[in-house]
């Protein structure tokens, strides 16, 4: 059995229930209320150090870090959506892993908290110059992603990763933060299409999300 512990509104929680569902594994989520402190209890400090969210436990042993769970559950689950046999797409899923989490997926993140979860979490006002900085960042980056989705029915061609769960759950920011993709039409026809997946409307239903 695995368990992950997590932050419902949190992408980095979201990505790795898209990956749980997609791989059909037995997992147990447990939501915490950061806002009681749950993340910073002895207990949990004991799965993370730095009480940061999601974790996962797995026969006894604990991990952190979001990306890094997603590809630990798809590789106990010998699942193409991280194929052990093939180097070249493994790494370009981490190329892409780690494009999103330093860049665009940061961005998209950064922009949804000062627009929606700072005061939805009372973490107190939105710093405009913060988000004014991610949306340029977001504006720069996103029309070069679209041209990926032009050419790709999934980001590494046609068959579906945990990049695409993984970077799936950055761009719900979009809706969290009211920020069209209007303009993006490919990468709009990737997301509604992932939207639609069933590992999504599963995870979604144990997100509590609509």
């Amino acid at each position: 059995m695995y368990q992950i512990h997590g932050l419902s509104i949190s992408s980095n929680t979201a990505k790795t229930l898209y990956v749980a569902e997609a791989l059909g594994i037995d997992y147990e989520y447990i939501p915490l209320d950061i806002k009681k402190g749950e993340h910073k209890t002895p207990e949990h400090l004991a799965r993370h150090p730095f009480g940061k969210l999601p974790t996962l436990t797995h026969d006894n042993e604990r991990l952190f870090e979001s990306d890094v769970i997603c590809r630990y559950l798809a590789e106990t689950e010998n699942s193409d959506l991280y194929p052990a046999n093939d180097l070249l797409i493994r790494t370009r899923i981490n190329q892409w892993l780690s494009f999103f989490s330093a860049h665009l997926g940061r961005w998209l993140n950064t922009y949804a908290f000062e627009r929606y979860a700072k005061i939805t979490l009372g973490f107190g006002e939105p710093n405009k110059a913060t988000e004014a900085e991610a949306y340029n960042f977001i504006q720069q980056q996103l029309p070069v992603v679209n041209q990926i989705f032009e050419q790709n029915e999934y980001l590494l061609g046609k068959t579906i990763t945990i990049t695409d769960y993984v970077t799936f759950a950055y761009f719900e920011c979009t809706e969290l933060a009211d920020l069209s993709l209007r303009d993006y039409p490919a990468t709009l026809r990737w997301f509604e299409k992932m939207k639609m997946s069933n590992a999504v409307k599963r995870a979604h239903g144990k997100l509590e999300r609509g």
